[in-house]
């Protein structure tokens, strides 16, 4: 019994994580949806809901986080705590067509 219960809090220490939230906005302040939100390196990932809100388990702290959307350039965060993030993609330049 001592052993199994020794084993079992090793597991859980071994393999603890960290919760993170936030927000994801383009550059006029509008929530992005479906983005994607990964720390690199791990299997972790999560995408934004409609809101633009994710929550991401991640293996420890400090980190970095790497966020991409469609029509976003992409970016990559350093995340020093467990509070509540807010991330700014930049919306991509749609080249503009000449007529000819």
């Amino acid at each position: 019994m001592i052993i199994a219960t020794c084993l079992i809090l090793t597991a859980s220490i071994s393999y603890s994580q960290q919760l993170i939230t936030g927000n994801i906005l383009d550059d006029s302040g509008k929530q992005i949806a479906f983005a994607s939100v990964i720390e690199p390196e791990t299997s972790f990932g999560t995408t934004t809901n409609k809101k633009g809100e994710f929550t991401l388990n991640i293996k420890k702290l400090p980190t970095k986080v790497t966020i991409s959307s469609l029509n976003h350039i992409q970016k990559t965060i350093v995340v020093n705590s467990t509070e509540n993030i807010t991330v700014i993609l930049q919306n991509r330049k749609k080249k503009k067509s000449s007529k000819e």
